[in-house]
């Protein structure tokens, strides 16, 4: 079709949305979430990696069931850069994903952020597994991880991750290490149940985040004392919350 907005009304209507993108990223094109979604007992494949805009709406999404050995796990697998996914709740679902290597990523919307999620929440449980030898898999309670200047941004997590080595509330693999963009964490906050070696309230950033991008990386955003602050060294220390300026 040449029409460039569409809505999504019912969990077959949303299944629909993900066969299509099997095939396409949707890119120009606005899809509406009109109503709270039931997924209870319907079969959705994540879209591999969406351009377009999805607006939820202030709706959920309920109850939806992924389980799956691909490279990323989420709504999404890949948010593209001009992809959006605004306005969007993610309550009660269950995303489980296998991994085998560093760049297996899990999030309850995309695995991967290149682009924008705005003004989301979730209260998932998501759990990354791994199936072999590594260990460093990404598991983040809104996206696995933030790359190319991706952003989450006024949205918080409300539910449960369990990774391996490390899981964050927001996102579990920030990049910070090029030069001009860095993964940012704004206006957000984490009330969520964190499981792994090491748990990180709100991202756990590349180790070589460059200087220059630290005082981008992260705004106005909490999190629950008892877990991790941000981690920006080659030796993945802690840093001292005074660092991020205002960002606290």
């Amino acid at each position: 079709s040449s029409a460039k907005a569409f809505q999504i009304s019912t969990p077959n209507g949303l299944k629909k949305f993900s066969e299509l993108g099997q095939s396409r990223n949707f890119s120009g094109i606005t899809f509406y979430l009109v109503a709270d979604v039931d997924m209870s007992g319907v079969a959705y494949t994540p879209v591999p990696a969406f351009s377009g805009t999805f607006d939820g709406g202030y709706h959920v999404i309920e109850r939806l069931s992924i389980t799956t050995t691909n490279k990323n796990c989420g709504l999404f697998d890949t948010v593209n850069a001009s992809g959006i996914v605004r306005c969007l709740g993610m309550e009660g679902c269950v995303l489980n994903a296998t991994g085998n290597s560093d760049s297996h990523r899990i999030g309850s919307f995309a695995g991967v952020v290149k682009g924008l999620v705005d003004q989301c929440w979730s209260s998932s449980v998501l759990t990354m597994t791994a199936s072999g030898t590594e260990t460093d898999l990404s598991a983040g309670g809104i996206a696995g991880a933030l790359l190319n200047g991706g952003i989450v941004r006024n949205s918080f997590f409300a539910g449960r991750v369990t990774g391996v080595d490390h899981a964050s509330g927001i996102a579990d693999w920030c990049q910070g290490h090029y030069e001009g963009y860095v993964g940012q964490i704004l206006n957000c906050f984490n009330i969520g149940i964190l499981s792994a070696t090491d748990c990180y309230g709100l991202g756990h950033y590349s180790g070589k985040i460059l200087e220059a991008n630290k005082a981008n990386a992260v705004k106005n955003s909490y999190y629950f004392d008892n877990y991790l602050d941000l981690s920006w060294t080659t030796q993945d220390q802690k840093v001292n919350k005074a660092w991020l300026g205002h960002g606290y």
